[in-house]
């Protein structure tokens, strides 16, 4: 859907009235960035790590990576397709080996978030006219954030960086400070001020040594508490 972003191609009146009309939480966060482990921890009160399920269900497990298939599906569209003709073209950057989007235009993403707007609409005005509005907490959150750098890269979350997959604007946080720790690409540890840094373009692990030491060994002691599984290398690549 995007992050604050003025230019967003998709129209959401019915979250937005959620948005304006509620409390936002803008420092909260999904638990995983991939769908599955991030409604398990939604329903249990868990960490996904808690859980033993750090990856959407059915992906391929340490015992089982070097075995697994995959698969994926399509959806809808409309009118989008005439909105696109005034939108601006196709912008691509890089993330990794990766190519990400930086522009919202997706027809077909677009129609599905509108439909998903349509359903939040229902259910706020069924409370309404059942008289249980006022008895009703009501949660609208991601699982993970929008699909930006593969299968089909159908959306952007500029300002933010990356998307759904990557632990940009996640990872393990502690005051204005992210950190976030890889098991592969030689890249180990990466740090920003989030405060300052919201895309998260400068890393600081190599001039803040003593922060970044202080939240790894935070990492590492929530690991060990939790029984964290860890990635293993997969032996095809």
């Amino acid at each position: 859907m995007g992050f604050n972003n003025p230019e967003t191609f998709y129209e959401t009146p019915n979250v937005n009235r959620l948005a304006s009309e509620g409390m936002r939480f803008i420092q909260g966060y999904a638990a995983c960035p991939v769908c599955s482990p991030t409604r398990a921890s939604i329903m249990t009160g868990k960490y996904p790590a808690r859980l033993n399920t750090t990856d959407y269900f059915g992906a391929p497990q340490p015992e089982t990576v070097g075995t697994h298939w995959t698969r994926n599906k399509p959806l809808l569209q409309v009118k989008y397709e005439a909105k696109r003709e005034k939108a601006r073209g196709d912008t691509w950057g890089e993330e990794g080996d990766r190519k990400v989007r930086l522009v919202q235009n997706h027809a077909v993403y677009a129609g599905m978030v509108e439909a998903m707007d349509q359903a939040v609409g229902k259910i706020l005005r069924f409370l309404q006219e059942s008289g249980l509005e006022e008895k009703t907490v009501v949660f609208f959150m991601s699982d993970n954030g929008g699909l930006s750098t593969s299968e089909g890269h159908p959306t952007s979350n500029l300002p933010l960086r990356a998307g759904k997959g990557w632990l940009y604007e996640g990872g393990i946080r502690k005051g204005d400070y992210k950190l976030i720790e890889f098991f592969e690409e030689n890249r180990l540890v990466e740090l920003y001020n989030i405060a300052e840094d919201i895309g998260e373009q400068k890393n600081l692990a190599d001039s803040l040594p003593d922060i970044r030491n202080r939240m790894l060994e935070m990492l590492h002691t929530w690991q060990a508490e939790v029984e964290a599984r860890f990635p293993t290398p997969n032996p095809a690549y």
